[in-house]
């Protein structure tokens, strides 16, 4: 009796390893953890290893223990912050909704708007050039920050992305046509207007890695409002779609490890994407909510999920899968 139990164990065990494994392993971060609120708009992790998560209630920095929190009092212009980046000189720069943007040099906060320059105050991404020149994407244009003065380019067609690849080569996309940005070490700002209706529809853009690219053979993650594709580049003036995945509005894309592609929708979790196929997740697999605002991979390889209204989440490592009764266990005390 003992060795037909232990043969129908084992069996049901070496069934259940070759199942793809469903439930993910998540660990959340909100207010009761110390996060300045559970809306999370963006994340970014700086070369110290610290994480920093912009929120509707100001800035939290997370050292692996507990959270520090910056708000109006210690100098931010505005609490709701929409987008994080460190230049190469180690200052951190905050966009916030409408307050313009801040730089802080981890004991100050400096605060520029339109008054000094700005083309206007709702901040949406920043980037930096490799001549250190910072590139300020805001609901009116794009401001040029270059040796304490500003310059402003403003386009027919609202900007919807723009990307920095590894190259330190940035693009402008609008739902119509595409900009390619050319660094110089002066005051000069070029930039040539290219089209594409590939483009037509479009609400988002993310360039892929280098390790991304050579997998899947293509520089682009273009998202619409029922399909996101990876799109390769010919020339300057055409692309080609390598792939199209089910479901869109995706908000954000990483890559994992092992050259792994994860991307975060609005409205439907996240998925794990190969060559051919994505596999969705959402809060029937652990997440907190289905929209997702942003993600970040870690330098210890876990992958951050925020939300609008859940906190964070850190996914860690495998995924485990519960098996009861249903799905063939003799009895669910084990």
């Amino acid at each position: 009796m003992k060795r037909l139990f232990l043969i129908y164990f084992l069996t049901l065990l070496m069934v259940f390893g070759r199942m793809r494994a469903q439930q993910l392993v998540l660990k959340t971060y909100d207010r009761s953890s110390g996060l300045a609120s559970d809306y999370v708009l963006c994340m970014m992790q700086d070369r110290n290893g610290f994480i920093w998560f912009g929120t509707d209630r100001g800035i939290s920095r997370y050292d692996g223990k507990m959270f520090t929190t910056y708000t109006a009092r210690e100098g931010l212009p505005d609490n709701f912050i929409t987008t994080m980046f460190q230049d190469k000189d180690g200052f951190l720069w905050f966009g916030t909704y409408e307050g313009g943007i801040s730089r802080f040099d981890g004991k100050s906060f400096l605060s520029f708007s339109t008054r000094q320059g700005l083309t206007g105050n709702s901040i949406r991404e920043i980037t930096q050039d490799k001549f250190g020149r910072m590139y300020i994407l805001t609901e009116a244009g794009l401001t040029v920050f270059y040796q304490n003065n500003y310059s402003s380019l403003h386009f027919k067609n609202n900007i919807i992305h723009m990307v920095m690849n590894e190259e330190e080569k940035i693009s402008i996309y609008t739902p119509r046509f595409w900009y390619r940005i050319i660094p110089t070490n002066d005051k000069t700002i070029l930039y040539q207007r290219l089209e594409n209706k590939l483009l037509y529809g479009s609400t988002s853009v993310k360039g892929l890695s280098n390790a991304l690219r050579n997998r899947f053979n293509a520089d682009l993650c273009i998202g619409f409002s029922n399909n996101f594709q990876l799109v390769k580049f010919h020339n300057d003036t055409s692309f080609q779609t390598v792939r199209k995945y089910r479901k869109g509005n995706i908000a954000a894309i990483v890559d994992g490890l092992d050259s792994t592609l994860w991307c975060g929708t609005l409205a439907d979790g996240i998925a794990e994407v190969d060559e051919t196929n994505a596999v969705w997740y959402d809060t029937r697999h652990g997440l907190a909510q289905r929209r997702v605002e942003a993600m970040i991979r870690d330098y210890e390889g876990n992958i951050w999920i925020s939300t609008f209204g859940s906190g964070v989440q850190k996914l860690s490592g495998s995924y485990v899968r519960s098996f009861k009764q249903p799905d063939g266990l003799p009895d669910n005390h084990v």
